[in-house]
């Protein structure tokens, strides 16, 4: 059995909305979130980085290698976006993830 990766480290654009700040993740299409402030949305990225890519393993998706700064450079010129690298750790959200499935099996079963 092949080991898990234990961090990650992929680009994220970060653009300020009316309502917020937009997440994305450029190489990984759907990985999007969001944040009131930009200490919330740096928070959000990592989980939803975290989440994006444990769904990614579980599902024996391939995942993608991350693009470098120069290509996110063009992505972004000219945009208004701001570019950021977010890394996970994800010993610890493999871990929690799969203790709220067991949670969420076992409350399934006793309450059917």
């Amino acid at each position: 059995m092949k080991d898990k990766v234990k961090f990650y480290r992929y680009f994220a654009t970060f653009e300020q909305d009316e309502d917020g700040i937009t997440v994305e993740f450029p190489d990984l299409p759907g990985a999007i979130t969001c944040g009131q402030n930009i200490d919330e949305a740096f928070q959000m990225a990592k989980d939803c980085l975290a989440l994006h890519l444990f769904g990614m393993e579980e599902d024996g998706d391939l995942i993608p290698a991350p693009s470098g700064i120069d290509a996110l450079n063009k992505l972004t010129a000219g945009t208004g976006k701001m570019a950021a690298l977010i890394e996970v750790f994800m010993p610890p959200y493999r871990s929690s993830i799969s203790e709220r499935s067991v949670k969420d099996t076992n409350y399934s079963q006793m309450a059917g």
